[in-house]
């Protein structure tokens, strides 16, 4: 009995500092697989905002006239990036207006620059969503 209690002793004696080095090992890991879990959300919300943006901008654009689509498009554009508070550090809404032989059609643009100013520890760099959309503008309305 003796032999049995004296090898017990000496296991557990020699793991004593395992929990330590394993808890400084995975504890850095699971804060950077947070970060980037947090980061894949914030780049997956921020593309699908744009894209929402350019589409409302474009819709709202081809219920007007002909000469104020342009201008419509933008101004809807920036407007829906400002209710929407996108974390962005840069934004640029941009509208053409594009003529086809019968059918006209407004074509927007929205690119943003996501911050990542929270994510130091990763080290990544800013990346741009861009998102378009393409409507067309009702004929029926006065041009």
């Amino acid at each position: 009995m003796g032999i049995l209690q004296a090898r017990a002793v000496s296991i557990v004696g020699s793991e004593r500092g395992s929990l330590a080095a394993e808890t400084v090992i995975l504890v850095p890991c699971f804060v950077t697989l947070l970060l980037l879990i947090v980061y894949a959300g914030r780049m997956t919300q921020t593309a699908t905002q744009v894209q929402h943006v350019a589409e409302t901008a474009a819709r709202s654009a081809s219920r007007e006239s002909l000469q104020n689509a342009q201008r419509t498009a933008v101004s809807i554009g920036i407007r829906e990036l400002q209710r929407l508070d996108l974390d962005c550090t840069r934004a640029d809404v941009q509208a053409q207006v594009v003529r086809h032989e019968t059918l006209n059609a407004v074509r927007v643009r929205v690119a943003c620059s996501v911050n990542t100013a929270g994510f130091g520890l990763l080290r990544i760099p800013s990346l741009r969503v861009d998102a378009s959309s393409l409507s067309v503008i009702d004929r029926f309305r006065k041009q």
